[in-house]
C-alpha cells in the first residue's frame, strides 16, 4: 500500500474515532442526568422478583418474564430471559442501587448509537452518518427506553440486533462470521420478541445488499426462527396470548385499522416537534390531528416512493439501498400499529426500531446531494441547532423522570390514561396522600375499570378503615377478570370480618 493511502486509511480512521468520542461525550453529557433518578412504575417488581434477589438464574429461563411484582411466579406472554438475566446480574454487583441499572441501559443506548454510525456510513457520508447517529443518541422520543429500566429489554434486543447487521456490514459473509451473526440474533430475540424483526432485515440485507444466492444463511435464519419458538413455546411453555385489559384490545379490527392514521401523525409529529411527550397513552381516538392525519399518511408514501424514483434514476444499487431502509421502517411501524392490539395505543419506546429505518432512508437520500460551498456555514448552525434544541428537551424529559410521582403527574397533564391516573394514585396512596389518591383512582375507573384500578380501590378503602366498601370493590374487581391479587385481597378480608363461607366461595 503506498504512502499516500495508509494516510487516507489513517485519516479516515481519526475522523472515525472522533466521531465515536463525540457520541459518547454527548451521550453521557446529555443524558447523564439519568443515573440520579428513582426506580419508576414496573422497575421494583423486576428489582424485587425472588428469582432476581436469590440469584436464581436458571429459572429466569422457564416460564414467562412478565413482571407481577414479585408477589408470585412470574406469568404472562413475554419471554425475555436475557433482560432478566442483566438486571440479575446488576443486581449481584450492585443490589438495589437504582443509579446502577440506568447507567448501564444508558450504556447500551450509547453503544446502540455508534453501531447506527457505523452502518449507516456504509450508506451515507460520514458527515451525515455521523449527524444522524447523534439525533438517534439525543432525540426525546428514546428517552422512555432507556431512561425505564423496565424497558431493559429494548435497549438489549437492538444492541444484539445491531451488532449482528454489523458484522454483516464490515466483513465478506463466510459461514464462520455467519455464525457470530446467528448467535448474535438470538441474544436479540431472547431479550426481546421484537428481535425477530432483525431477522426479517438481516433476509432483506442478503437479499437486497449483498445479493448472495447461498441458500445456507435463509436456512440458517429459518432454522433459528424455529430453535427459538421451540425455547419459548416447548421448553418454557410461553406462548403467545391476547392482551387481556387494553381499551384498543376491544376494538375490533376494521376500528383499529381507521385508527392506524392517527397513530402514524402521532409519532411523526413527537419525531418532528417533541413537546408533549407521556408514557400509558391508550386513547382510541385522538382529536389533537383532526385534519393532518388524514393527510399524513398517504403524504408520507408518497413522498418515500418519490425518493425511491430519485433513488432509482441515480442507480439500481442506490434504489435497493433505499428499499432496505425503508422496509426496515415499515416493519417496524406494522408490528406496532396496532393490527394485532396492544396494551397501549401509542409508546416511544416502540419507535426505538423503526427510527432506524427513517434515518437510514435520510442517510441513502442525502448521499449524492452536492452541498455548495457557501452553504456549509447555514448547514453546520443548522445542524447545531436540531442537536441543541433536542439536546434541551431530552434532558427537561429526563427531569419528569426523576420519581413515580413526578413522571405520573406530569403525564396525566398530557394525556388522559386510566393507567397514570391509577399509577399516581397508587403512588400517593403509598405516601399517605389519600384524598388524592382517591380523586386519582376514580378517574382512572371513570376513563376505563379493570381488575387492577378496582382492586386499588379496595385497598384505598381498607387503608381507610371503611371495611363495606372495600369488600364491594374487591368483589366487583373479581367480576372484571381473573385478576388474583383481587380474589386474595376479598377472601382475606371476608376471614378477616369472619364471613367464612363467602371466603371459601372466593377462594
Amino acid at each position: 500500500m503506498s504512502s499516500s493511502k495508509i494516510k487516507i486509511v489513517c485519516y479516515h480512521e481519526n475522523i472515525i474515532k472522533t466521531f465515536i468520542i463525540i457520541i459518547l461525550l454527548v451521550g453521557i453529557c446529555v443524558l447523564g442526568r439519568v443515573v440520579l433518578n428513582s426506580f419508576v412504575g414496573d422497575d421494583s417488581g423486576y428489582i424485587f422478583h425472588p428469582y432476581i434477589q436469590h440469584q436464581q438464574v436458571e429459572k429466569l429461563f422457564i416460564g414467562s418474564s412478565a413482571d407481577l411484582g414479585g408477589s408470585s411466579p412470574i406469568t404472562g406472554q413475554f419471554y425475555r430471559p436475557l433482560m432478566l438475566t442483566t438486571i440479575s446480574f446488576i443486581y449481584l454487583l450492585f443490589g438495589k442501587a437504582a443509579f446502577a441499572y440506568h447507567l448501564l441501559q444508558l450504556l447500551f443506548h450509547i453503544a446502540n448509537s455508534v453501531l447506527i454510525f457505523f452502518i449507516l456510513k456504509k450508506f451515507g457520508s460520514y458527515l451525515t452518518s455521523f449527524f444522524l447517529a447523534l439525533i438517534f443518541l439525543i432525540h426525546p422520543i428514546n428517552v422512555e427506553t432507556f431512561a425505564y429500566v423496565s424497558n431493559f429489554q429494548d435497549v438489549l434486543f437492538m444492541f444484539f440486533g445491531l451488532s449482528a447487521l454489523f458484522i454483516l456490514t464490515q466483513k465478506r459473509i463466510s459461514p464462520l462470521n455467519f455464525v457470530f451473526v446467528i448467535a448474535l440474533l438470538l441474544c436479540s430475540f431472547l431479550s426481546k420478541e421484537t428481535g425477530i424483526l432483525f431477522a426479517v432485515m438481516i433476509s432483506a440485507y442478503l437479499v437486497l445488499i449483498m445479493r448472495t444466492k447461498n441458500s445456507l444463511y435463509y436456512f440458517s435464519l429459518f432454522g433459528l426462527a424455529i430453535f427459538y419458538l421451540f425455547i419459548r413455546i416447548g421448553f418454557a411453555g410461553v406462548g403467545f396470548s391476547k392482551i387481556a385489559f387494553s381499551p384498543i384490545g376491544h376494538l375490533t379490527l376494521i376500528e383499529r385499522i381507521y385508527l392506524i392514521p392517527n397513530i402514524f401523525t402521532h409519532y411523526l409529529s413527537v419525531i418532528l416537534l417533541p413537546t408533549n411527550l407521556a408514557i400509558g397513552q391508550v386513547w382510541i381516538t385522538n382529536s389533537a390531528f383532526p385534519i393532518a392525519s388524514n393527510l399524513t399518511l398517504p403524504a408520507t408514501l408518497i413522498a418515500i416512493i418519490f425518493v425511491a424514483y430519485q433513488q432509482f434514476k441515480v442507480s439500481r444499487k442506490k434504489l435497493y439501498e433505499f428499499i432496505f431502509f425503508a422496509l426496515w421502517f415499515t416493519v417496524g411501524l406494522l408490528i406496532h400499529i396496532q393490527i394485532i392490539p396492544l396494551e397501549m395505543t401509542v409508546a416511544d419506546r416502540w419507535f426505538y426500531f423503526p427510527f432506524v429505518g427513517l434515518l437510514g432512508m435520510i442517510a441513502v437520500s442525502l448521499k449524492n446531494i452536492k452541498i455548495k460551498h457557501g452553504h456549509n456555514t447555514i448547514i453546520l448552525s443548522f445542524i447545531v441547532l436540531i442537536v441543541s434544541a433536542f439536546s434541551v428537551r431530552s434532558f427537561i424529559r429526563l427531569s419528569d423522570w426523576k420519581d413515580a410521582i413526578t413522571l405520573y403527574s406530569h403525564d396525566t397533564k398530557v394525556t388522559d390514561s386510566y393507567l397514570l391516573e391509577h399509577s399516581l394514585g397508587f403512588e400517593l396512596m403509598q405516601i399517605g396522600k389519600m384524598d388524592q389518591a382517591e380523586s386519582h383512582f376514580k378517574k382512572s375507573i371513570y376513563l376505563y375499570k379493570t381488575p387492577f384500578n378496582t382492586n386499588s380501590m379496595g385497598v384505598y378503602f381498607y387503608k381507610k378503615g371503611d371495611i363495606h366498601n372495600s369488600l364491594l370493590w374487591f368483589e366487583k374487581s373479581t367480576t372484571l377478570g381473573d385478576y388474583f391479587l383481587a380474589y386474595h385481597n376479598a377472601a382475606r378480608l371476608f376471614l378477616e370480618v369472619k364471613d367464612y363461607k363467602n371466603a371459601a366461595i372466593v377462594l
